[in-house]
């Protein structure tokens, strides 16, 4: 299970469509808040804001074992952005129609040191926890998600300016080294495939593991000023859920759901590609987005992501 949940981890970070986190290299000095609450139906909420970016972060753990005997671990995040402030003092944001955050900051306990993560150099800075009191109101597309609280336990903190080591962007082509297994080459592969309208697949595979391959989708939008990224990763202890050949340059995927239907990829003779069939998934807060199709560039290669 442990091998299943770290593969999950990596495997969402291969998907998302959005930068990186607001660094603290972004400015001469900058504040963070942040606090995380449950809703109770199964999704947690984390709020976090730096200077004047604020997000808030729906995230879905589901681990799920049949009577098979099998196991579905799937992990879903809708992601909102917005502008706001975020202080020592407490922390406010407008997210559209989807609701508001503005609460004050009360410590609980003296401050604490904070040092540069890795790969980071700069002076050290200070964070305190408590509690963030005032507004707190959320509600998803179709009400998937309803938050309404007035109080969270959380933490603020501030520093000067940190030089951090750049890190370049994860997206399904951008690093890659060949398929291994325990140092040696492996036959595996990755299925690819992008849209012009920001949405995203990809399936994970190995040959000597057929019951663990790993599927991916991610889309971003945005509803007014407010930016939405969502993005999904499910492992399924389930053979024959994707099936490849390098040779032929052919693959076919039926990933459970939350996803739906199928799809196949095939490398013509002439070098052209083709990614057809009715895939489509359902992300938290949008629900049967197609995945398979004409406008979908797909690619098939027996390299992962990595260093």
């Amino acid at each position: 299970m442990r091998r299943l949940f770290t593969a999950l981890l990596a495997a969402l970070a291969l998907v998302s469509l959005s930068p990186a986190a607001a660094s603290p290299r972004d400015a001469a000095e900058i504040q963070m808040a942040r606090f995380q609450l449950e809703t109770g139906d199964g999704h947690s909420v984390r709020v976090e804001g730096f200077d004047h970016r604020v997000k808030l972060v729906v995230t879905r753990l589901v681990v799920k074992r049949e009577l098979s005997g099998a196991t579905i671990s799937w992990l879903s995040e809708a992601t909102y952005r917005a502008r706001g402030t975020a202080s020592r003092r407490g922390l406010r944001a407008r997210f559209g129609h989807f609701g508001l955050v503005a609460v004050d900051f009360k410590p609980l306990e003296k401050a604490t040191q904070m040092w540069p993560p890795e790969d980071c150099s700069g002076y050290r800075g200070t964070g305190r926890e408590g509690v963030f009191t005032g507004k707190i109101r959320f509600r998803g597309e179709s009400g998937y998600v309803e938050l309404d609280a007035r109080r969270a336990p959380g933490r603020v903190a501030a520093s000067t300016r940190w030089n951090c080591k750049p890190r370049p962007p994860v997206d399904g082509w951008g690093r890659a080294s060949e398929c291994t297994e325990d140092g040696r080459p492996a036959d595996c592969a990755l299925l690819f495939a992008a849209a012009p309208e920001r949405r995203e697949f990809f399936a994970l595979g190995f040959a000597e593991a057929p019951e663990l391959p790993i599927f991916g989708a991610a889309m971003k939008e945005r509803h007014g000023s407010v930016r939405v990224d969502r993005h999904l990763v499910v492992g399924d202890r389930q053979a024959h859920r994707f099936g490849w050949s390098h040779e032929l340059g052919s693959a076919t995927v039926e990933p459970p759901p939350p996803f739906a239907g199928i799809a196949s990829f095939q490398r013509n003779p002439d070098g052209s590609r083709s990614w057809s069939g009715t895939l489509s998934v359902s992300f938290l807060g949008h629900e049967d987005v197609p995945l398979a199709g004409p406008r979908f560039d797909a690619h098939l290669s027996p390299r992962f992501p990595g260093d």
